[in-house]
């Protein structure tokens, strides 16, 4: 590995466009050359772009946009774009749209594929190409092949784009222009450039250069002439030459096209890609195998032949052959020729040996090639200009990065009034020299990073401290405790030690992979360490700190599944390799003392848009290594990194949570969105605090802020915050009085810190709101400003809400009752979790007979209903194939108890009968989750209407001020989850956003047991007032409102019994249904094999079932078993013929029933329920209001009773 500071590096040779990228390295001189006609600033640094082709363009617009103060010239000798003009036959073909895996789109690329699977298209792929051209203006679309093509059909429109944008950037193209010979002058890059009109040359002073010639010997020479090595180039992309004259019949047959000289087409062109150099080194002869059934074996081709043989034995072989090959005529017929056959024999004649030769020829057809011929066309599909984007895109934002890099830099520098000089050294004396050659240094700085020899450096200080105190160091971070950082055990042991609050956790010590310990459990929805208990969600950190794979495992009611953390980076030295450069300084300050300062670092950027990963099939931990477990801090979204400068002084700047949905917000010009935030005075001393633990003066740790406490949860060492010119000259400030305070006292008073911001600062009025920005204007003159916007939102479409009840005697039954309560034989037991319910699913599998019985008698009925009912609760434990996701819910109730003989030692109590009580259903449809999502991106569109993104531009901390809350009910947090993904303009599934956003508080709903009884009153008022017969009458016409039962229809009475007989209707269509695929699944042996439904994969669908809804069955998780049970139930409830007697309170049910059915089971046609819907929604819109009190005076009092032990969070 090389950790010499590269200033060029090159990619040639396997694509279309070649890109190199140029680092700066600092000069105290100045060459004196012929400008080239490009106005400049003296103080500007310039990058100079050979070759104006997709790549040069695109790269020269991105270091621009980057690094908006660099003069960015682009030198092209012919027209600009020209490639991209007749791209694609004049239409462009962008890139590729099929190709979103960046591991398979590598494999696209002959050469360079490896390179590509690391981050090249990470950093810009096919979706943020897309993405880009879009934003600017282009409408694309997706061919059936992946290919991409602007909408207009027209490259002219991709042209256009770049060239309205390189020159809105400020990009100068120079046309007509060469650049002949390239050098390197003090740190600059010296260029000849030949202007083809005048016929005169140029001398073209570069601070950065960007090769992006193509296929041009142009790149290759400057290169050269710059030192860099170069691979031999060969020919690539070229059609094979053969003798065959037979094949000129074929010309543009098959998948492989034959042509007058030989064999093309995309199979052709790629294998000569793929095959370049070993095509080139056997002088372009050889033999090309070919198999035309690809997707047989060799017996099934000549099985296919016989059995054609023996169907069409009196049939000509020219005129009769196997459709399963896919081939034509004519290349049958050149098959025929290439083995001697007669088209005129018929197939009863063609011996078993020719057959087995045919078949032959078909899996292995040679071809002798003698040649090669080129000016072909590359292959199709987008791929060579996606290289020539992400090529650009990267080499541009390298430049541009290195650009900010030397205002960096800067904190380090001197101006001419400073008593210090800066002077730089090279890689070699820290890598190479022995420390004793290394200067004396007063102060150093120098931190850990991948391949930097810490233990050299440390050994350099030593050396030193033993030459005297005079030539001591002054250490800004301490190289001991840069050993801890790199093991998260020692980091959280260290924070411990200093009080420092860090989350729950703890240790999981493995020696080898796989290890079994006793000390660690793993269940479904939580793991237990030393008997300590961690519930999911919870986090899980691999004890090496240099491991950056941390998991979050979410619980089973939330859907389950796993999210994956990661960071991916790429260097801007080597764009293309893993790379190091070296930073090194020396401040010179007076012949008496010498302030030598070491800085070395690799500048790391994150790539793509992505910073996690979610699995929802994922449900166990790891157990291939040590790990650290550690309890989920809900933040609201939000992180906080924390950047110190010695312990008086921190810097906080805040990011979206990778944890949420895995997209990195970015600005226009690509970097993370951070905002500044502010440290209360706890989290100042935890920053005073880590500062002295790590004896780490500049550094950056995590903080989590939850419930109103903040944790650090991570401590990272050296960290500078990216793109703040306030923490830059804070930063410059507070170092160079730490360094004179440490080795020049009296300098340090003799020189104080000037901060430029606070030089004659006048104070800024504070401005009053407008009202588009959320103020208004009061009575009295004085303005007001809106604190808060409160929402209350109802849950979405969600499936019926059901109940199963059944007395049970079965001892697998029982006995799983008393496993559950701890053997209490009168306590009642609650089974929720995916274990218990598992373990009520076996039981009851044994438990249902296979053969439904007949009822003949009274008992038979009875035994016949109690099956029913069995099969019913088996039938719902099965939904989904799991129990993630799905609301379920079991009580067992102890009814009847004996006692019985304990091992000829006394008696205890045995339950002998229990009431089995199932409540399921009432999960969000994904109808539900659509309405929210909409809703969620309603309320950002429209409460803060304008131009944009809406709310989300409204300030940078709005996440900080959103708190969403829900009731533990499953529908209702998926509710909020949906709602928060349209609202934020969130991305993937909903269990991430559910852990990470919404706060579920189970006391939201305990206010209704307040107010039980006036409710019932109610209940009992509005059944007397319908099934009365009396016609409901207002008694105050001008406040109808005001009477009981207001909202009801005035023939309720009437309603009713039709409903009931709907019902009926509707419910014997069902049955008829459940009756019919009942018998199928019994002729077939098995209740089992209907569609499966997984309800938790559904959590973040948005869209219709469409495969179940074509098989017939029911939308959903529902079979028709339990449609026919809810809609049984219903019909049951609604009205008791024995005691002719109604139930209003089922009334809100049927309606609900009916809704759910029409939507969701239109395809199942069933008759009446429209009219049943119409009936339904009369009774209901009356009933339901009257439910929470008759009239105004008792909705008062209920609603008063329901809020009283309530009040919203105050976190």
């Amino acid at each position: 590995m090389s950790f010499t500071s590269t200033r060029l590096v090159l990619r040639f040779g396997f694509s279309s466009e070649a890109v190199c990228t140029s680092l700066k390295r600092k000069s105290s001189t100045t060459t004196t050359t012929i400008p080239i006609p490009v106005a400049q600033k003296s103080n500007e640094e310039r990058l100079v772009v050979v070759g104006g082709g997709a790549a040069g363009v695109f790269g020269a617009i991105r270091a621009k946009t980057v690094a908006p103060d660099l003069n960015v010239v682009v030198i092209e000798q012919g027209k600009p774009l020209s490639k991209v003009r007749v791209s694609g036959g004049g239409r462009c073909n962008v890139t590729n749209g099929h190709c979103r895996d960046n591991m398979i789109l590598a494999e696209n690329y002959p050469r360079g594929h490896k390179e590509f699977r690391g981050s090249f298209f990470n950093m810009h792929g096919p979706v943020d190409t897309m993405t880009w051209f879009t934003n600017h203006g282009v409408e694309l679309k997706v061919e059936e092949d992946g290919r991409v093509f602007p909408v207009s059909n027209s490259s002219s429109s991709i042209i256009d784009c770049l060239m309205s944008e390189a020159k809105r950037a400020g990009v100068s193209l120079q046309t007509g222009k060469a650049v002949r010979t390239a050098s390197s002058v003090d740190g600059k890059f010296l260029l000849s450039v030949e202007n083809n009109k005048l016929r005169s040359v140029e001398y073209v002073e570069a601070d950065y250069l960007l090769i992006a010639s193509g296929n041009s010997r142009q790149g290759y020479s400057l290169a050269s002439q710059l030192g860099h090595s170069i691979v031999d180039p060969v020919p690539s992309l070229f059609t094979f030459k053969t003798d065959d004259s037979q094949l000129e019949e074929l010309s543009g047959v098959g998948p492989m096209l034959v042509t007058h000289w030989g064999l093309s087409g995309p199979v052709i062109l790629r294998l000569s890609a793929w095959g370049a150099r070993e095509l080139f080194s056997s002088g372009y002869s050889g033999v090309v195998t070919v198999d035309f059934t690809p997707d047989l074996h060799i017996e099934d081709v000549k099985s296919i032949l016989g059995r054609h043989k023996s169907q069409f034995a009196k049939q000509k072989v020219s005129n009769s052959y196997p459709s399963e090959y896919g081939l034509v005529k004519r290349f049958w017929k050149y098959l025929l020729d290439r083995q001697g056959l007669s088209g005129e024999m018929l197939w009863a004649s063609v011996s078993n040996n020719s057959l087995i030769s045919i078949a032959s020829l078909l899996k292995h057809c040679n071809f002798q090639v003698t040649g090669k011929v080129l000016n072909v066309d590359g292959v199709t599909g987008g791929f060579n200009f996606q290289n020539a984007w992400s090529g650009g895109y990267i080499a541009g934002t390298s430049i541009g990065e290195r650009v900010h890099g030397s205002y960096r830099e800067g904190v380090f520098s001197t101006n001419e009034t400073d008593p210090r000089q800066i002077i730089y050294f090279g890689d070699k004396v820290i890598i190479e020299d022995p420390i004793e050659s290394w200067p004396i240094c007063d102060c150093l700085i120098a931190f850990y990073s991948t391949g930097y020899p810490l233990d050299k450096v440390e050994a350099y200080a030593a050396l030193r401290k033993k030459s005297g105190l005079f030539f001591r160091p002054y250490l800004v971070n301490e190289l001991e405790p840069q050993h801890l950082l790199h093991d998260r055990r020692k980091v959280y042991e260290r924070l411990e030690m200093f009080g420092i609050p860090v989350p729950r956790y703890a240790l999981i010590n493995r020696e080898v992979p796989y290890q079994e310990l006793d000390y660690f459990v793993e269940e479904e929805d939580f793991v237990e360490v030393h008997g300590s208990r961690f519930w999911k969600p919870f986090v899980e950190k691999p004890v090496l700190g240099d491991d950056h794979r941390i998991m979050i495992y979410y619980p089973s009611s939330a859907g389950g599944g796993m999210k994956e953390l990661f960071r991916k980076w790429y260097t801007v030295q080597l764009c293309f390799e893993a790379g190091l450069g070296v930073l090194i300084g020396s401040f010179v300050m007076t012949s008496d003392y010498n302030l030598v300062l070491f800085a070395y670092g690799y500048y790391l950027f994150q790539v793509g848009n992505r910073s996690s990963e979610f699995h929802p099939e994922v449900r166990r931990v790891r157990r291939e290594g040590s790990y650290i477990y550690e309890e989920f801090m809900p933040t609201g979204g939000t992180d906080v990194k924390v950047y110190t400068v010695g312990p008086e002084y921190a810097h906080a700047e805040a990011r979206k949570s990778p944890v949420v949905d895995g997209v990195v917000m970015r600005n226009p010009d690509g970097k993370e969105v951070r905002y500044p935030v502010l440290l209360t005075p706890a989290e100042k001393q935890m920053a005073r605090e880590v500062c002295h633990a790590f004896r780490q003066s500049v550094c950056g740790f995590d903080l989590l802020r939850c419930e109103g406490r903040s944790y650090v949860c991570d401590v990272n060492g050296w960290s500078f915050v990216k793109n703040s010119y306030k923490y830059y000259d804070d930063a410059a400030c507070v170092l160079r009085k730490m360094f004179l305070d440490a080795k020049a006292p009296h300098l340090s008073s003799a020189i104080p810190p000037t901060l430029p911001w606070k030089v004659n600062e006048p104070s800024q009025p504070t401005e009053g709101l407008t009202r588009q920005g959320s103020g208004i204007i009061g009575t009295f003159g004085q303005a007001e400003e809106l604190r808060c916007v409160i929402a209350i939102i109802r849950h979405g479409d969600r499936t019926p809400k059901q109940k199963v009840k059944l007395k049970v005697t079965e001892e697998k039954l029982l006995n799983l009752m008393l496993k559950y309560n701890g053997g209490r034989p009168r306590s009642e037991t609650k089974l929720k979790s995916a274990v218990q319910l598992q373990d009520l699913l076996d039981a009851t599998r044994m438990l249902v007979p296979r053969n439904r019985p007949g009822r003949e008698s009274d008992s038979e009925a009875e035994d016949f209903e109690h099956a029913e009912k069995l099969r019913q609760v088996k039938a719902v434990l099965e939904e989904g194939g799991h129990f993630s996701g799905i609301y379920r819910k079991v009580q067992l109730k102890p009814l009847k108890w004996v006692k019985v003989t304990k091992n000829n030692e006394g008696e205890e109590e045995r339950p002998i009968e229990a009431l089995m009580v199932l409540k399921y259903g009432g999960v969000l449809t994904h109808a539900g989750r659509k309405q929210a999502e909409e809703l969620g991106r309603y309320f950002r569109n429209n409460m803060y209407p304008g131009e944009g993104t809406g709310l989300l531009r409204l300030h940078s901390t709005y996440r900080h001020d959103l708190k969403i809350y829900s009731s533990d009910e499953g529908r209702v947090q998926m509710s909020a989850a949906a709602f928060a993904k349209g609202l934020l303009d969130l991305e993937g599934q909903l269990t991430p956003i559910l852990v990470s956003l919404v706060s579920k508080d189970s006391s939201m709903l305990d206010g209704l047991d307040n107010a039980s009884v006036e409710m019932e009153e109610a209940k009992a008022r509005l059944n007397e007032i319908i099934t009365s017969g009396v016609k409901t009458v207002h008694n105050n016409v001008s406040s109808p409102w005001m009477d009981d039962g207001a909202g009801l229809p005035s023939n309720a009475s009437e309603l009713l019994p039709k409903m009931v007989k709907l019902t009926k209707k509707v419910t014997e269509q069902v049955r008829l249904l459940a009756k019919d695929k009942d018998e199928e699944l019994a002729e077939i042996g098995s209740y089992d094999v209907i569609p499966p439904y997984d309800q938790a994969k559904a959590l973040g669908k948005t869209n219709i079932d469409v495969d179940r809804i074509a098989a017939g069955l029911p939308c959903g998780s529902e079979g028709f078993l339990l449609m026919y049970a809810r809609w049984r139930k219903l019909e049951r409830d609604l009205y008791n013929e024995r005691k002719e007697r109604f139930d209003i309170t089922q009334i809100p049910d049927v309606y609900d029933s009916c809704k759910y059915d029409l939507l969701h089971n239109a395809h199942l046609n069933l008759e009446g329920l429209d009219e049943l819907f119409k009936v339904a929604q009369l009774l209901a819109d009356g009933v339901i209001p009257n439910e929470y009190g008759i009239n105004p005076k008792q909705k008062l009092k209920i609603g008063s009773k329901a809020i009283s032990c309530y009040s919203l969070p105050s976190s």
